[in-house]
This record gives structure tokens, C-alpha cells and sequence, in this order.
């Protein structure tokens, strides 16, 4: 669902870059309780694409988030969710000069879509979503699909998406 671009100038080793995209999951799917296989990540070397800042050209690093809105993801959820990213990319890449993260943009703008064949919820409608293609998740998974493999797993070990399931309130 959600598609958070990493625009970089900055050189990332592989590890570094795993460990940045299973950052801004783990961030994104504990702040609005989503499976992980919906969190999308995407590196983008931007050292050959001019970008200006306060009319300067410089070189910056940039997260720009697409994600889905709705009244009950508030401006204080997307603060929190920004802060816990920019923390992340402190400790795994640096702050000073080059490494420095200049701004994380998060962007209401997905209106639809799918993902791994289902059509994306509804904001706020999470619970329903997966309620609702749970019996074809299990199914995917037992015939092998390592993303549904990977996300019946994911909810055996989240407590928050058992919940969901059952039916209890967060």
C-alpha cells in the first residue's frame, strides 16, 4: 500500500539499505497495523538529477512517503511515524554532511490500488480488509507463495494482527 521512496545522494551498502527498508516497515506497520508484505520500499540514487534547495543546487537525501489517509490517521500518528524514521536513519547511516537526512515528506495521495493481487483497503478499513481475504491469504500460503507464507507467519507472531481477526478493538 504504502510506497516510500529513498531518494539518496549518499552511498548505501546492501546492508544498509536492508536495514533502512525493514526500518520504515516495521515503523509504518506498528504506527497504522498493516502486514508488512504492503510496505513498499524504493531506493533512488539522485546524484545525476539536479534538485534545488532554497534556490541552491545541492545534494540531499530525501524520504517521500505515498501512503493512504483518512480522520483516524492523525497528524500526530505521521509525526511520530517521521520521527521514528529519521531516528532510524541516524543510527544506520550517520548525520553529518552527506549522510544527513534532509526532510521526510509523507503524501496522502493513494487513492487505489492493488497489491500482490487484492485491491488495497481503505483507509481505516484495515480490519475488514484482512478479515476479509484472510481464507485466500492461508490458502496462497498453503500452496507455497512465500509472501503469504511470510504473511500468515507475521500474524502468528503479532499480537495486534490476531486481534484484528478476532475482532478485538485496538
Amino acid at each position: 500500500m504504502p510506497l516510500y521512496e529513498v531518494q539518496h545522494t549518499v552511498p548505501f551498502s546492501a546492508a544498509q539499505e536492508d536495514a533502512i527498508a525493514k526500518a520504515i516497515t516495521k515503523v509504518h506497520t506498528e504506527t497504522f497495523t498493516v502486514p508488512r508484505l504492503l510496505v513498499n520500499v524504493r531506493f533512488t540514487d539522485t546524484n545525476f538529477q539536479p534538485h534545488y534547495a532554497a534556490g541552491e543546487k545541492r545534494k540531499v537525501n530525501l524520504i517521500i512517503a505515498y501512503v493512504r489517509t483518512n480522520a483516524t490517521r492523525t497528524e500526530t500518528a505521521y509525526d511520530h511515524l517521521c520521527a521514528s524514521i529519521n531516528q532510524s536513519w541516524e543510527s544506520i547511516v550517520g548525520t553529518s554532511g552527506a549522510k544527513e537526512l534532509r526532510g521526510i515528506i509523507v503524501q496522502g495521495s493513494i487513492i487505489a490500488g492493488s497489491e500482490a493481487g487484492f485491491p488495497i483497503a481503505k483507509a481505516g478499513e484495515d480490519k475488514l480488509w484482512l478479515k476479509q481475504h484472510y481464507a485466500e491469504f492461508k490458502h496462497l500460503a498453503e500452496e507455497g507463495r512465500l509472501d503469504f507464507i511470510a504473511v500468515m507467519a507475521e500474524i502468528e507472531e503479532r499480537r495486534d494482527l490476531q486481534e484484528m481477526l478476532n475482532g478485538v478493538e485496538e
